[in-house]
């Protein structure tokens, strides 16, 4: 073995090792390339045999078409039919429940109050803990005022029926 080796390496040059190192580097990445190909083109053919379901059990499938049937459903928007019949005060909390950009204030004033919430940690300075707990205080009256806006407004019994809420 050691004579063909020393036969090989005399009649051999770097161009000679530059090609074998790069027909190895490209060999196994085309290699690899068509393996990956044909284990994804497997599995494609697979899911669309069986829908997607071929490697889930009952009741995974059971969960995927439930959480497939919850993400399409949308919370219906409650409607204030005796609106006209309403005093001035009422009519005017109507016209900011329904006004669109006051679901997304609402929705700002909780993320604002989930990220001051989180920001409670050991050994606090005393400033941050006081800022938090008036921030806290602050964002819990705004709540209260907003649910009493939405109760005066659309009345208690549809104020209950609305998912948001």
């Amino acid at each position: 073995w050691r004579e063909i080796c020393d036969v090989a390496m005399r009649f051999t040059s770097q161009a000679h090792g530059m090609f074998f190192v790069l027909f190895i580097f490209i060999g196994s990445f085309f290699l690899m390339s068509v393996v990956i190909g044909v284990l994804l083109n497997s599995f494609s053919e697979q899911k669309h045999l069986a829908e997607g379901s071929k490697f889930l059990t009952e009741s995974q499938q059971s969960y995927l078409k439930a959480a497939k049937v919850l993400a399409q459903m949308k919370p219906m928007k409650t409607v204030i039919t005796d609106a006209d019949n309403a005093n001035w005060l009422r009519r005017q909390l109507i016209r900011l429940v329904e006004w669109p950009k006051f679901d997304s204030l609402v929705m700002l004033c909780i993320v604002v109050n989930v990220v001051l919430l989180s920001m409670n940690h050991y050994h606090q300075p005393n400033g941050l803990a006081q800022f938090l707990s008036f921030s806290n205080a602050a964002l819990t009256i705004l709540f209260a005022l907003e649910a009493a806006v939405k109760i005066i407004a659309m009345r208690p019994t549809f104020y209950w029926q609305c998912p948001w809420n």
